[in-house]
């Protein structure tokens, strides 16, 4: 385990390199890193990510996922967590950090964008073959 965001109760872990990116992105040999917070022993909640480059956003760090046990909201671990990736991706010399949200995640959209000073630049569209 390598050090996570500050404090004892987060942990992050780097996996081993990928020849592509989970969804088939632009980013090529990239390492997807995950990042927790423990509460008590258990993982309460959880992201993972990693660096990405494309046309639009050039290089950048995709935020893949971002969990919090809903018990454990509104204690500040997303934040703690989004904090985590924004500092690595600054430290390592990335200049944007994005992500995607479900259209129905309202709290989380007011989250992104009150909270953490996101932009809603775009949406998402799939098509399930």
């Amino acid at each position: 385990m390598e050090s996570g965001v500050s404090g004892d109760e987060t942990a992050a872990e780097t996996f081993g390199r990928r020849k592509r990116s989970p969804a088939g992105g632009g980013g090529g040999t990239s390492d997807y890193k995950m990042a927790a917070v423990i509460d008590g022993g258990n993982i309460v909640a959880v992201t993972g990510y990693m660096p990405m480059i494309t046309l639009y956003n050039g290089r950048f760090i995709w935020v893949y996922d971002l969990v919090t046990d809903e018990a454990h909201r509104s204690k500040g671990y997303g934040a703690r967590l989004l904090a985590h990736v924004e500092k690595q991706a600054g430290e390592n010399g990335y200049g944007i950090v994005s992500l995607s949200s479900d259209l129905q995640r309202k709290d989380a959209h007011r989250f992104y964008e009150e909270k953490m000073d996101y932009d809603k630049v775009s949406y998402v569209f799939l098509k399930r073959l």
